[in-house]
């Protein structure tokens, strides 16, 4: 522990602080690593395929997108300025990205804040530890982590334009564009608003009204209004429909749907708050909230502070909201499933930054070994899963995006016929990985299909899509070519009776048989 101490009081370009910089690129290394050799899940279907699909088709009214628009908008042009036919691929490595500009958000706030290389070093190594981010919610080409990184961002621009008050509009404008794409991202991030148009009008303190409303409210509002656009178009397009898939799909039919399941989940706030519990009391998160409330008290125990608590001003006061208000918002969606409780996270570790930053230096020093401590804990909770993606990273032929889209091709090769095969699936990564086409019906995979029967009456017009009881009639009417079915999947029985009844035959898609690829008898190859 005192090495790790020492090495967190070095000055800059000592070779122990080399050591630590090395330490966090191989961190890094196991990072990516994992990201890219994530099995695929259902949730990277709807965005992936959205995204293909988005420059030929509406994403709403077609393709029966249930968020808002700015991950496929990102992903399509992703996918289009590289050219790429490695869909997954270039996904997880745009997640990789997220995790890169998360890190850089986190590392320039507690630059701004502390000018200390330990906490940068500090705050980084929490956000790459955190168990939560290093499940399914950071790893997966999903609406989860890049609201973070963007969020983050935000703060870092409001900090700035804070110190920097008069004549840096252009830094709250930046803030204001950051938070409305989180926005935009994912609809649960609406609970960045209150906090920072709270600060906005009320801080910093001294500041005549009319100059906050200058210098910061208006410039955020303007740069809020430039990164709601692309929501703003689609609600403007066709206002019932819009609401239809970012909201009654979740308050109606998704509810609805997951009700009427004989099986276990969480529906009440008993299961919800076990679900809290397990992610946020433990792990990196503890530790960086320990390590927070430590810093926070540090101050109040000293006698040579008559002059009241440094920590608790305007910044203490907006991270505490965001914090509170993102942990509220956590408990909101039903069913609920663990990636829902990331809106927090990142700022308890922000919240390390804000209270170290209210330390003098005899407190800075008295802090050291618990900081040292944490990130040791920290890394020792993360290891079980960075590990592992360290030789991952050096084997690209073991991908996830790359073994997909090879199996895929390799599958939908056996079809003769046409290089553009009609597939019928609820996972349509693989149809389209594999050079295919697919049924705007079944862009957004299982979700909107299996709740189609759930929607209410009024809603039906403003979705595009078939059910388990209209499916024979749906396909026989454009018989596919090809039908994908998950062979644990709840809803692909009735895409494989049909493929029975019609006398598909099997190829193989790949070796771990989660996937069956039935293909036609007309359209084999010779």
């Amino acid at each position: 522990m005192g090495a790790i101490s020492r090495l967190l009081s070095l000055q800059p370009g000592s070779a122990l602080r080399n050591t630590a910089v090395g330490a966090i690129a191989v961190m890094a290394i196991g990072l990516f690593g994992r990201v890219l050799s994530y099995p695929v899940q259902d949730d990277e279907n709807i965005h992936i395929a959205t995204a293909l699909l988005l420059s030929d088709h509406h994403i709403y009214r077609d393709l029966g997108f249930v968020h808002l628009p700015n991950l496929p908008l990102m992903l399509n042009a992703v996918f289009s300025l590289s050219g790429t036919d490695h869909y997954v691929l270039a996904g997880r490595l745009l997640v990789c990205l997220a995790w890169v500009g998360a890190a850089a958000a986190l590392g320039l706030i507690a630059w701004q804040k502390t000018k200390s290389p330990a906490v940068v070093a500090t705050a980084i190594i929490l956000l790459m530890t955190n168990t939560l981010l290093l499940g399914p919610a950071g790893m997966l080409v999903t609406n989860n982590l890049l609201p973070i990184t963007v969020s983050l961002f935000g703060l870092y621009f409001f900090i700035r334009g804070m110190e920097e008050y008069r004549g840096r509009p252009w830094l709250f404008f930046l803030s204001g564009l950051c938070i409305s794409v989180a926005i935009g991202l994912k609809v649960n991030n609406i609970f960045l608003v209150p906090p920072f148009a709270a600060a906005a009008f009320l801080a910093p303190a001294g500041q005549p009204f009319g100059a906050r409303l200058k210098h910061a409210v208006l410039p955020m509002i303007a740069g809020g209004l430039v990164g709601g656009l692309p929501a703003l178009y689609y609600l403007a397009q066709d206002p019932d429909g819009f609401l239809a898939h970012t909201l009654r799909y979740f308050t109606y039919a998704h509810h609805d749907y997951w009700q009427t399941l004989d099986e276990p989940k969480v529906m009440g706030m008993a299961g919800k708050l076990q679900i809290a519990e397990q992610m946020w009391l433990g792990g990196a998160t503890l530790l960086a909230a320990c390590l927070a409330l430590y810093q926070f008290f540090v101050p109040l125990s000293s006698r040579e502070r008559p002059e009241g608590h440094v920590a608790a001003g305007w910044l203490f006061w907006l991270t505490i909201g965001l914090i509170a208000l993102g942990a509220a918002v956590s408990f909101i969606p039903t069913p609920a499933f663990s990636q829902y409780f990331t809106p927090p996270v990142a700022f308890v570790i922000v919240l390390v930054i804000v209270t170290h930053a209210g330390l003098d230096e005899r407190e800075r020093r008295l802090a050291l070994p618990l900081m040292a401590a944490v990130v040791a804990l920290s890394m020792v909770a993360g290891a079980s899963r960075l590990v592992p993606g360290i030789p991952a990273f050096f084997m690209p032929h073991k991908w996830t995006g790359i073994v997909v889209h090879d199996n895929a091709r390799a599958a939908l090769g056996q079809i003769g016929g046409t290089a553009a095969p009609r597939v019928a699936t609820l996972w349509p990564i693989y149809a389209l990985e594999g050079g295919g086409t697919i049924y705007p019906e079944f862009a957004a995979g299982p979700f909107v299909y299996r709740i189609a029967d759930h929607i209410p009456a009024a809603d039906r017009r403003h979705f595009r899509t078939t059910s388990a009881s209209r499916l024979p009639a749906f396909l026989d009417a454009d018989p596919p070519q090809a039908i994908i079915v998950k062979n644990n999947g709840r809803s692909d029985g009735e895409l494989r009776d049909y493929a029975i009844a019609n006398g598909y035959r099997p190829v193989p898609l790949d070796r771990s048989g989660e996937l069956s690829v039935l293909v036609r008898p007309d359209s084999g190859k010779k």
